[in-house]
C-alpha cells in the first residue's frame, strides 16, 4: 500500500508515559528530593506519589499539599522551580521512539503531540528535541481545550493540515487518549505501562508496551488494511 492510498495521515501522540517516560524521571526527581532533605524514604516518596496524581496534579497543588504533609518550610514557588529545573535536565526520548517517529514521516504520516498540561510541556518536548520531529503541538491550558474533548484534536489536525478522518491516537491514559480517539472516532493504541484495561464502555483498537512498538503496530495495521 503506497502513502497516497494509505487510510491514515496522521499520527498524534501523548507526551508523558508515552513518547516519554515521565514515570522514570519523576521517580528520579522524588528520590534526589529525599536524599537532598534528609527525609523518610519510604513515607516520603508515598506521599509525592498520592500528591502527583501521575502527573495529572498542578504542580501549584502538588507541593502545597506535599509542604503540608511532609513538613516543608521551603516556598511553593521555589519547589516548583527546582522541580522544573531537574526534570528539563532528565527529560530525554528513547533512541527507538525517536527512531519510530522518523519511519512514521518516511511512509508520509503528519505527526501530532496533543499533552494536557501548561506551557512547561512545551520546555519538555523541545528538551526531548521532539519539536524538530513532529509536525504541530496542542497544549490544553494553551488552546484551551483539554483531551479528551475532540476539539484538541481537531485544532491539532488544522495545524498538521490534514483531516482527522482515519488518524491514529497513542497514549497511555484511557480517560484522555483512548476516550479521546473514541469521541472523534478514529483508531488508538493504549501504551499499557504493565496495567490491565478496566474500562467497560469503551477499548483501544490496539495495546502496545512502548511508543516504539505502538508506532510499527500502526504501520503494519495501515499495511494490511486494518479498518475499525
Amino acid at each position: 500500500m503506497t502513502a497516497s492510498q494509505r487510510r491514515s495521515s496522521l499520527a498524534i501522540f501523548d507526551l508523558d508515559n508515552t513518547l516519554v517516560d515521565r514515570d522514570r524521571f519523576f521517580g528520579e526527581w522524588a528520590e534526589a528530593f529525599v536524599r537532598q532533605r534528609q527525609l523518610d524514604r519510604e513515607a516520603t516518596l508515598a506521599v509525592l506519589r498520592e500528591a502527583d496524581e501521575d502527573g495529572s496534579a498542578p504542580r501549584v497543588l502538588f507541593f502545597e499539599k506535599v509542604r503540608a504533609r511532609v513538613g516543608l518550610d521551603e516556598p511553593t514557588d521555589r519547589l516548583i522551580d527546582d522541580y522544573w529545573r531537574d526534570q528539563l535536565r532528565r527529560y530525554r526520548c528513547h533512541p527507538e521512539t525517536l527512531a519510530g517517529l522518523r519511519n512514521l514521516r518516511q511512509h508520509g504520516y503528519k505527526l501530532g503531540i496533543a499533552t494536557n498540561g501548561g506551557a512547561g510541556q512545551i520546555e519538555k518536548i523541545g528538551a526531548c528535541g521532539l519539536d524538530d520531529l513532529v509536525d504541530a503541538v496542542c497544549v490544553s491550558q494553551m488552546v484551551g481545550f483539554a483531551k479528551p474533548d475532540p476539539r484538541l484534536f481537531g485544532a491539532l489536525a488544522e495545524q498538521c493540515g490534514v483531516p482527522l478522518d482515519h488518524a491514529w491516537v497513542v497514549g497511555d491514559r484511557p480517560e484522555t487518549d483512548i476516550a479521546g480517539a473514541v469521541a472523534i472516532g478514529v483508531r488508538s493504541v493504549w501504551i499499557r505501562r504493565g496495567k490491565v484495561w478496566g474500562e467497560a464502555g469503551f477499548a483501544p483498537t490496539l495495546v502496545a508496551d512502548t511508543a516504539a512498538q505502538a508506532m510499527h503496530l500502526v504501520l503494519t495495521a495501515d499495511a494490511v488494511g486494518v479498518v475499525d
